[in-house]
């Protein structure tokens, strides 16, 4: 009979099941009870997991109506548990505890109680050998890794397998290292077969890594009734193929159906998926479905094979490529002769989600052109980045992807930029000159802001800085990119230079000083006049004497003039915008003009004149007994007259108002009033006739006042016996303030007292001086002033 042997390269992208494991470390057991119950859900596939394909729809697979969960054995809480280790063991070959593991996988396999449904072989950190077929009579069998470095050696007799014609096979976190390659031209049973059995329902591989070749689909079939032979479901989630070969194929036995194989988030670095079968015997039923689901090949280009279709006997040999995974890199301009390499990747189908579950892969990366950070960058979450650095003018990048190499090449260019020293607010440009003409971009950075402009054939370009640079040297960084008409090549360009800006220098500033002319001891104010955003303080010295320092927006007020000219230095300190500048001014400081008030006589107004400089003006204020007299200036003097006043002493207060040259000053002198002077008689003048004085009384009641009281009147009476003594003086003293008063045809007089607002009991001297019809008297009495 002529047999015929099918290759057939096909890269399978598919939507694979979920699968729960039990985790060793939830695994408890002891030396006394290794029965641990397991999860329900060991061996479920969730329908939702797995997206429908024409190749997978219950009538053109089965014919009947079935689903992954349905041939899929859910353990109940209820099952049959049973937990062994395998590691190093304390004692001779050891029991299967944790505490004291089994040496090998065959301890393990002879260990195990078949009354048991469902056994865990719980595998410590080592290396194992697997060189013979362990069958283990349990219907479901989990070995679970219980470290990220567990490695299985098997040759190909070295296999595991189930008794039970409907099992499960579960294996975790397991690395299986096989001992011989692919060899096609001999018999399937020189490959390494991790697993072999019967019509197993459900063979799970999670989290495992393939380090030699591995035909996952054959299974020994010579002590078994063909038509009993029937393998439903392999499911591959996160593992790793890392052969440039895979065996997928049948054996040339009869009555054969190979049904369902998935790969979720796996990575492959083979080149080819063979399939195998044969046309010896007769009623071979094969369905076959390779199904891939967010899987990387080794390279981004699928096979041929993967585009059409396979078939024997009218039945589909399929496969269903769901994702699969395209490896890309791309660089970015940092400036400074650094560039950022972007590699990523992106599903067949353009989307980006999900590539957290595949695991980290490395990427080699290569240059004769520059250096990288790293020349091993890891590709982690579906992407990486490195820097890469280089003077040359042009540059080819090679990054190495398992079988893939992806290649950048892009040039740099030389610009030149000028950018001139400016001052403050003024106009900021910065021209780019090319060396060639292109269409790309400018990006300009200063001052930690971006600008950016189209370029768009030309080669020299204006930037304008919009925003007002602060005063300073800042670094100005031009990069250049031209990726719109050199997509395949991009020309870059870098380069950086300095602008300075500087203070201001030209500004208003005025000062006015009023008065320009003042009398010595007298003050000034000086009014600023300076731009919006010169705040800060200014310093006025006059003369030699030290210099003042005041805020630019208070009232300055200065003063120390000496008699003469007076030279002022005002200088503004500057501030971070504008630069110091100073202005001269000269004041002019005379001496207070000595008003001199001539002797006054009671009863009689007194005239007398006030010189001031011959150009004043204004006006004279007299003020005598609290009521004021005013009298203009002309031609730089006035002519007051002081009124009558009574004899005694009177405050008298002469100001002068100032004008636009000269400060006002104000000047209060006691001026004693005196009775005028009796005419001297002559020596033949008759004497007149003695007459003999009458004697006084004065009456005057104590008295108290409120010091709010502006003016306080106080009433007394003289008398000369019952006789009103009439038109005299008297005088009233409390303290050191005297007032005089006169009687009244009752001989009553009244003083004003004013001045006497302090709190307090005082006492008064009230006095008659007499004349020649009356005796002198006085009288002391109690005033008090409260509140």
């Amino acid at each position: 009979m002529t047999f015929k042997k099918f290759f057939i390269l096909f890269l399978l992208f598919s939507v694979v099941c979920s699968i729960n494991v039990i985790a060793a470390a939830d695994l408890e057991i002891s030396d006394n009870n290794l029965n641990t119950p397991l999860e329900d859900n060991l061996f479920e596939i969730s329908e939702d997991s797995i997206e429908s394909s024409e190749y997978l729809t219950n009538s053109n697979l089965y014919g009947e109506d079935i689903s992954l969960n349905s041939k899929s054995e859910v353990i109940s809480s209820n099952s049959e548990n049973y937990s062994v280790w395998v590691g190093q063991n304390v004692t001779k070959d050891g029991n299967g505890s944790s505490e004291n593991p089994y040496a090998t996988f065959e301890l393990a396999c002879n260990g195990v109680n078949s009354n048991y449904e469902n056994v865990v072989i719980n595998v410590d950190e080592g290396t194992y050998d697997l060189t013979s077929l362990l069958t283990f009579n349990v219907n479901n069998l989990y070995i679970i890794g219980t470290s990220g470095n567990v490695v299985i050696k098997n040759v190909p007799s070295g296999s595991f397998a189930l008794s039970s014609s409907s099992g499960n096979f579960s294996m975790s976190n397991i690395i299986i290292d096989g001992d011989y390659p692919l060899q096609m031209s001999t018999v399937q049973t020189e490959m390494n077969y991790i697993f072999k059995g019967l019509d197993a329902n459900l063979v799970t591989f999670n989290n495992c890594t393939f380090k030699e070749c591995f035909g996952f689909l054959y299974f020994d079939v010579d002590n078994y009734n063909p038509e009993e032979v029937c393998f439903e479901t392999y499911v591959f989630n996160n593992c790793k193929f890392l052969y440039e070969s895979m065996f997928t194929g049948v054996s040339p036995m009869t009555g054969m159906i190979f049904r369902n194989v998935f790969f979720k988030n796996c990575l492959f670095n083979y080149k080819t998926i063979l399939a195998e079968f044969s046309e010896e015997g007769s009623g071979i039923i094969f369905n076959h479905i390779n199904s891939f689901e967010n899987c990387w090949f080794g390279q981004n280009s699928l096979l041929a094979a993967f585009y059409s279709g396979a078939s024997y006997n009218g039945e589909y040999l399929g496969y269903d490529i769901n994702r699969y995974a395209i490896f890309s890199i791309s660089e970015n301009y940092l400036g400074n002769n650094n560039y950022e390499v972007l590699g990523k990747l992106t599903w067949s189908d353009g989307t980006t989600d999900g590539f957290e579950n595949l695991t980290s892969m490395v990427v080699n990366l290569s240059s004769d052109t520059g250096d990288f950070n790293q020349k091993t960058a890891i590709l982690d979450n579906g992407t990486f980045k490195v820097i890469y650095t280089s003077s040359e003018s042009n540059h080819k990048i090679t990054a190495t992807l398992d079988n893939e190499i992806q290649t950048v090449e892009f040039e740099s260019i030389n610009m030149v930029l000028d950018a001139p020293s400016i001052t403050y607010g003024d106009n900021q440009n910065i021209t780019v000159t090319l060396p060639d003409q292109y269409n790309g971009i400018i990006t300009v950075i200063v001052n930690n802001k971006t600008y950016t402009q189209q370029v768009e054939y030309t080669n020299v370009v204006t930037i304008n800085i919009t925003d007002v640079l602060p005063v300073g040297v800042h670094d100005v960084n031009v990069n250049f990119v031209d990726k719109i008409d050199n997509e395949t090549c991009a020309i870059y360009g870098f380069n950086t230079t300095t602008i300075t800006v500087s203070k201001v220098s030209e500004y208003e500033f005025n000062v006015n000083i009023t008065p320009y002319k003042v009398y010595v001891g007298d003050n000034a104010t000086i009014t600023l006049s300076l731009p919006n955003y010169a705040n800060g303080t200014v310093t006025v010295k006059i003369g030699d004497n030290e210099a003042k320092t005041f805020n630019v927006n208070e009232t300055i007020t200065i003063n120390g003039f000496e008699a003469g000219n007076n030279v002022v230095n005002i200088t503004y300190k500057g501030n971070d915008i504008y630069d110091a500048k100073s202005i001269v001014r000269n004041i002019s400081a005379l001496n207070k003009p000595a008003i001199t008030i001539p002797e006054i006589n009671a009863g009689k107004a007194t005239t007398t004149n006030i010189t001031l400089p011959e150009n004043a003006t204004g006006n004279i204020t007299l003020t005598v007994d609290e009521k004021d007299y005013i009298f203009n200036v002309t031609n730089g003097s006035a002519t007051i007259t002081i009124p009558e006043l009574s004899a005694g002493k009177h405050n008298v207060t002469i100001s002068y108002s100032g004008d636009g040259n000269y400060a006002g000053f104000s000047q209060t002198s006691v001026v004693e009033v005196k009775e005028p002077a009796k005419p001297t008689p002559k020596p033949d003048d008759k004497k007149p006739a003695t007459t003999k004085k009458t004697p006084t009384k004065i009456t005057a009641k104590k008295k108290t006042f409120k010091a709010k009281t502006k003016v306080k009147k106080y009433t007394i009476t003289l008398k000369a016996g019952k006789k009103a003594v009439k038109k005299v003086q008297v005088i009233l003293k409390i303290g050191k303030k005297t007032y005089k008063a006169k009687t009244n045809a009752k001989g009553k007089a009244t003083f004003k007292i004013k001045k006497l607002t302090k709190k307090g009991k005082y006492t008064a001297k009230i006095t008659f001086k007499g004349n020649k019809l009356y005796k002198a008297t006085t009288k002391k009495v109690k005033i008090t002033v409260k509140k």
